[in-house]
């Protein structure tokens, strides 16, 4: 009773008020942890569903199109490869210190994005092919 009393806490107070809700009334704090995980994963598979959208970035002539993009939290971007016969990479230098595998023509190549910011990107083999990725909050 007290766990089901931990779910609907948790959705209305702070945690730590929730603890000590769950000390006073006598539960472990091995009961309370394993609530607590239960709950992050329902609010992250929640997040998921309700932003898992996709956008797709084509590579065409040497060029990002489109080659600045806004999208919210929780946005994968898909880069696909529409040259004929040129491969290229989508490497985020800032975040990756290796550059990403190479992908060639109809492959694609995919990122989602989990923090807000702004996210600069270019291609390996190309330095001129330049791109960014802004991530809002909503």
């Amino acid at each position: 009773m007290i766990l089901i009393g931990l779910k609907n806490c948790l959705s209305g107070f702070s945690l730590a008020f929730c603890l000590l809700v769950l000390y006073l009334g006598g539960t472990t704090w091995v009961q309370a942890e394993s609530v607590l995980i239960e709950k992050i994963k329902e609010e992250k598979v929640e997040v998921e569903q309700t932003t898992g959208k996709k956008v797709t970035v084509e590579i065409k002539k040497f060029a990002f199109i489109p080659e600045e993009l806004t999208v919210p939290i929780g946005t994968t971007v898909r880069w696909i490869n529409a040259e004929k016969r040129q491969y290229h990479s989508v490497w985020f230098e800032s975040l990756d210190k290796e550059e990403a595998d190479y992908f060639f023509p109809d492959e694609t190549y995919e990122k989602t994005f989990t923090k807000p910011g702004i996210y600069h990107y270019r291609c390996g083999p190309h330095e001129r092919m330049k791109g960014t990725v802004v991530v809002t909050v909503e």
